[in-house]
């Protein structure tokens, strides 16, 4: 391939012939990927948080790990969404879409999506898991700390077995097979 490259430096307009080189050789160079003027194409969006559907109405997003759950709960997340995350253990920060209305969602989907937190956590073989729940306007992050870590006030706690309940529905298409991380 050098010996093929040496060549172009005598051609009148060496980009062109080394554009023509590279389209020559681009299953050997970049694995098939597209080259449209001069850039790749942009690779398709990964959706940032798993996110599921409750009782076919309430969003609820989970973050990935610790950058993702920075993210999700700092800069994501409304003041009014619901947060919650697995008591004592590490595990995901979960938010429950509110739509500005934290009072009119419905106790079973606020359990239902403490039953997904209780699945991303490392207590997910528990037979019990306490979650503990507030409002992200009382979640702070302390002063210095590493990614992914909170803390909260107002918070309320509730005793949920792991898993993904009747009712809940990846909207993820990673998210259709095994719920676990």
């Amino acid at each position: 391939m050098l010996l093929e490259l040496d060549g172009l430096t005598g051609a009148a307009d060496p980009l062109a012939a080394v554009l023509v080189w590279r389209a020559e050789q681009a299953p050997l160079l970049g694995a098939g990927k597209r080259v449209v003027a001069g850039r790749r194409e942009a690779p398709p969006e990964v959706l940032p948080y798993r996110r599921f559907l409750v009782d076919e109405r309430w969003e609820v997003w989970i973050g990935r790990n610790d950058r993702e759950n920075d993210e999700l709960t700092h800069k994501a997340a409304a003041p009014d969404d619901w947060w919650l995350h697995a008591q004592g253990v590490p595990g995901s920060h979960v938010v429950l879409r509110a739509g500005g209305r934290p009072e009119q969602v419905p106790r079973q989907a606020l359990e239902k999506a403490a039953s997904l937190a209780a699945q991303y956590c490392r207590a997910r073989n528990s037979g019990l898991v306490p979650v503990v729940y507030t409002l992200r306007k009382h979640v702070r992050k302390p002063r210095r700390s590493p990614p992914g870590l909170a803390a909260c006030t107002h918070e309320k706690s509730l005793m949920v077995p792991p898993g993904v309940m009747p009712g809940v529905a990846p909207l993820n298409a990673d998210e259709a097979g095994d719920p676990r991380p």
